[in-house]
């Protein structure tokens, strides 16, 4: 049925067009402002949101004249759809004149601001304070603050009276509304709005937030103008919708709150010291350090549960370092919430938070479109239909209950890039854990440093995870002040141990879990990948599971086509019974596959005999996974280290004879010395088309210091030596001790001076990208630059996306492929690239893209030879 409109029914905000240019349904912009205010109302309702925003400001609580009076603001942030231009897109085909813009040019004009505030109770507002500035953070709403000098006097055309069409007039009944929805506003007492910018930094998230939720029909059905009292149904919308989304968790609370707590909700296993410590330490940032395979994850969960059933936190976003890493630890959260809340009817939905991978919520729901409109007026059982809501799109992964997901979707917070507000408002309120946060390089820790400090600032709760964090890192992130922690003191700090915001300094957790002593042998063969196959075969051989574990993916490859040459494919890992091996280029579908059966092989309950599971950095994280024997590349400690926890991981009463002990073999270049220019193996710097591109460890004095550390010291006690050796690598002092002893004619002053320089270059690079929440909206510097801004620096993957699902090498079918940018050369001008000339195999299929050609099959995607 056709709703139709008429200029004569007041300004319209939102439009639906049939097929044939016919409005279909339409909803007044006065019905729509309701919706958004009475989301954005319903948001500074919850206490969490609330607390989070007023601490901002320096307060406790949110005064409540204070609520009203910004809801009153956000009931007016699209009075520019009042527009002519705007309104004149009822017709299809007219020209796309937006609201935003066009409302600041309105507003910084005497005469057309003079004729608004006669109809809009701007009078009354500007006794509030500061109008102009909330002006621009209201109008912002649509995730990009406006620039404060922006005027386009072009624009003010859509303002003037056109054959009777008075823009402005049209606007008095939303300002008549506005004063009817919230009468406390406008009362004269009360204190002005605060000026703090990061409370506005912070309020702009909940704006956004309020206007995608007030705009989605599926919760907020146009009225065609038969709802003369839209404020009420909208307030009982809008709090249903918050809870069908998961950014209300209250139920969830209740249901978990109504049954005791316990350890075994998020482990199988009875729990050890520092888990249970981890649960309670004070302090909103806490670092928790301890050895690979003590638990940790199950600590953050722990911590989460208490910290969400005493209404601290509303829910939990863990921040792994790979998209591998992220899908690996989605089914053990997922676990653990269905174990925390056994009634499906309240358990919050937990999120996939890696864009293009879509997993099943834990209730086994799929898909990401939710089907018509959910019905929000029956139990939370029957709103399960939009608890997807917030895994329909990267922008809302932070606005669910629980997301498990890259560290890039909490780091697009801290840019100063759109929707980064909606980000940073919405992680305020979860707890955010971070794990391996040794990986980051110093781009990405300081992005990390900026979300934190927010965060912190905020009253939000964080823990980072680490097998062991370098002293000047640990305070880094702490935000405590610069200490220079002595080498000698730096070493002798406990282990394992808790530290926070509150507590900076480590404090020791009784129990170390097992100590074990790591018999470590240097092999300098690391370029002879049939050397590195040999040893894996002779250990297989005698019924030991072998991890092999290299820095380069194509060093991972040679290594199983030398296995194979030498007939060991019985003893290969296997994924649907094809040998392969494990690292990041696989298509999503078959990562999943590659994770189960890696942990099928070699896991917790893994079957006898000899098994060589050869791969990359994903075999070291997330992944439970026990080896009678480890083959790594060299690397820096502290990533040694956590290869080294996926040796022996597991008590077991039996192992193979010869592998009693745990023992790891360390593949190193006989001299390091000159890697920074010609780097090799993943380490250093590797040429290519005259620019030096860094390996993943391109501090060479690190992984010097490292291969040091193995000469002096056969054996490493672990965890007792942790602490040594990463200090070893890291700490000023040890560094420069290290260049002293060193050959001079290496040329390690020189390196060293270019790896320190380019850790301030990308430290520089990171402060022009921070999200500036100590700078208001009227001051420039929170414009954001049209020049794309990373969490990462480099270029980017591109997602090749193919026509149809191809049948893949392990029996799943593909959908798409990330191709690094390093390969797509051939690609520069065509605006949308898509593969051609698909060919299948009996072990995968190849396609061309842009210029180049390739291949994916049991060893991954690779450009064909």
């Amino acid at each position: 049925m056709i709703a139709s409109w008429t200029s004569a029914d007041g300004p319209w905000a939102k439009l639906s067009h049939g097929p044939d240019g016919e409005i279909e349904a339409w909803h007044s912009l006065v019905d729509h402002s309701a919706d958004v205010a009475a989301c954005f109302e319903a948001i500074l309702a919850l206490p969490i949101p609330s607390r989070r925003i007023a601490k901002l400001a320096g307060r406790d609580e949110l005064p409540e004249c204070w609520i009203d009076r910004l809801c009153a603001h956000v009931a007016l942030h699209d009075f520019g759809k009042a527009n002519s231009g705007f309104q004149a897109r009822s017709r299809v085909g007219a020209p796309l004149i937006g609201h935003c813009r066009e409302a600041w040019v309105a507003v910084q004009d005497e005469d057309i601001r003079a004729r608004l505030a006669s109809v809009l109770p701007w009078a009354e507002m500007e006794q509030w304070g500061h109008l102009d500035p909330v002006q621009l953070v209201v109008l912002a709403h649509h995730g990009r603050p406006l620039a404060p000098v922006d005027f386009d006097q072009s624009r003010l055309a859509h303002w003037r009276c056109i054959g009777g069409f008075d823009p402005v007039q049209q606007l008095r009944p939303l300002g008549d509304a506005v004063r009817s929805w919230y009468p406390k506003a406008f009362q004269v007492d009360g204190e002005p709005l605060p000026t703090a910018p990061a409370f506005w930094h912070g309020l702009l998230g909940y704006i956004t937030l309020a206007d995608w939720l007030g705009s989605d029909t599926r919760f907020f059905p146009f009225a065609n103008g038969r709802e003369p009292d839209r404020i009420a149904s909208s307030r009982i919308m809008a709090r249903k919708a918050l809870q069908a989304i998961g950014f209300d968790p209250s139920s969830s609370r209740v249901s978990l709150a109504s049954r005791p707590l316990a350890f075994s909700a998020v482990s199988e296993h009875p729990p050890r010291d520092v888990q249970t410590a981890t649960g309670s330490f004070e302090g909103n940032v806490v670092v928790l350090e301890s050895e690979t395979g003590s638990g940790k994850t199950e600590a953050a969960l722990w911590r989460f549960a208490r910290l969400f059933e005493a209404g601290e936190v509303d829910g939990l976003y863990f921040a792994l370092p790979t998209r591998v890493a992220a899908t690996s630890l989605h089914e053990r959260v997922s676990k653990a919430v269905e174990t925390l809340f056994p009634d499906p009817a309240y358990r919050p939905a937990v999120t996939m938070a890696v864009p293009g991978m879509v997993a099943p919520t834990n209730d086994q729901q799929t898909g990401t479109e939710l089907c018509g409109s959910p019905d929000l007026t029956e139990s939370p059982a029957d709103m399960r239909s939009a608890s997807m809501w917030a895994s329909e799109g990267p922008k809302r992964y932070l606005a669910g209950t629980i997301a498990v997901g890259t560290i890039d979707q909490v780091l697009l917070a801290s840019l100063n890039a759109k929707h980064a507000h909606l980000r940073l408002s919405a992680l305020a309120r979860l707890l955010l854990v971070v794990d391996e946060v040794h990986a980051s390089d110093a781009y990405m820790a300081s992005l990390l440093g900026n979300l934190l400090a927010f965060h912190r600032r905020a009253g939000g709760h964080a823990l980072l995870l680490s097998a062991t964090l370098g002293s000047n890192a640990r305070d880094s992130l702490l935000g405590t002040p610069r200490r220079s922690v002595p080498f000698e003191q730096a070493v002798a700090a406990p282990y394992p141990a808790l530290s926070s915001n509150a507590c900076p300094d480590p404090l020791a957790q009784p129990g170390n879990g097992r100590d074990r002593t790591i018999a470590i042998q240097l092999d300098t063969r690391i370029g002879d990948p049939a050397a590195v196959a040999g040893i894996a075969i002779k250990a297989a051989g005698l019924g030991a599971k072998v991890l092999v574990i290299r820095n380069l993916r194509r060093d991972a490859i040679k290594v199983l086509e030398e296995c194979k040459l030498a007939g060991a494919q019985d003893l290969l890992f296997k994924c649907g019974g094809v040998a392969t091996l494990h690292h990041g280029r696989f298509a999503r579908e078959d990562r999943r596959a590659l994770d189960r059966a890696v942990e099928g092989a070699i896991g917790l309950k893994r079957p006898a005999g000899g098994t060589i599971v050869i791969g990359t950095q994903t075999l070291e994280q997330s992944l439970d996974i026990d080896a009678d024997l480890l083959i790594s590349d060299i690397c820096p400690a502290d990533v040694l280290l956590q290869r080294l926890g996926r040796l022996h991981r597991h008590d077991r009463g039996r192992r193979p004879a010869g592998f009693e002990a745990p023992r790891a073999v360390v593949m190193a270049p006989n001299d390091l010395a000159g890697l920074y220019h010609r780097g090799e193996h993943g380490i250093g710097l590797f040429q290519s088309n005259g620019q030096s591109t860094p390996y993943p460890y391109s501090d060479v004095l690190a992984v010097e210091a490292t291969r040091q550390a193995i000469v002096d010291y056969p054996s490493w006690e672990i965890p007792i030596m942790n602490r040594l050796l990463v200090e070893l690598a890291t700490h000023p002092e040890a560094r420069a001790s290290l260049l002293d002893r060193l050959d001079p004619s290496g040329g390690w002053e020189e390196s060293d001076a270019i790896v320190t320089g380019r850790g301030a270059a990308y430290k520089l690079q990171a402060g022009y990208a921070h999200l500036p929440f100590d700078s208001a909206f009227d001051d420039q510097a929170v414009v954001m630059s049209d020049d794309p801004l990373s969490t990462r620096l480099g270029e980017k993957d591109l997602l090749v996306q193919f026509p149809e699902r191809l049948p893949g090498p392990f029996g799943s079918p593909v959908s798409s492929i990330a191709i690094p940018h390093f390969w797509m050369r051939g690609l520069n001008g065509l605006d949308e690239p898509v593969p051609t000339e698909i060919r299948r195999s009996t072990d995968g299929f190849s396609f061309q893209f842009g210029s180049s050609r390739f291949v994916y099959d049991a060893m991954g995607v690779r450009p064909e030879k």
